[in-house]
């Protein structure tokens, strides 16, 4: 694969309405992955991803960029 070419993920979030260790634990027993999205000046949304997903879209070793969220 080339450089050049650019690999899209499309990840599906849920909002976690449960923070804490407890909440995060129950989530990454049930395979799922707590995460927080925060950035441009905005308030951070606290979500959970499908954790088979997550792993494939982090293992792209280039440049990744988040086009539009939640």
């Amino acid at each position: 694969m080339s450089k050049d070419k650019q690999t899209v993920f499309s990840l599906s979030a849920q909002k976690r309405d449960k923070f804490g260790k407890g909440a995060s634990r129950r989530d990454r027993q049930a395979n799922r992955l707590p995460a927080v999205v925060y950035g441009n000046g905005q308030d951070p949304i606290h979500v959970s991803l499908d954790q088979h997903d997550a792993s494939l879209a982090l293992r792209v070793p280039y440049k990744r960029k988040i086009r539009s969220c939640c």
